[in-house]
């Protein structure tokens, strides 16, 4: 997945991981992205929790948990 562009960073409250049960944590976020893949170049834009999911599992792709997201 490529990240093309971010704005509006939010405090998302609430956010957990299936690889740390019973964690809910605030975390900063971007509240809109535009992001592509190698099945589907053509840029398109995620908003609200679709955003907030993506980037999580972006992190986990690059190495990086939500712990470490921590407001």
């Amino acid at each position: 997945p490529v990240l093309h562009s971010f704005q509006d960073e939010i405090v998302f409250e609430g956010e957990g991981c299936l690889s740390f049960p019973d964690q809910i944590l605030t975390t900063r976020r971007y509240n809109q992205i535009t992001v592509s893949d190698l099945l589907d170049p053509k840029p398109r834009t995620l908003i609200g929790l679709d955003a907030v999911c993506f980037l999580h599992e972006l992190d986990h792709l690059n190495g990086i948990v939500f712990l470490d997201r921590q407001a």
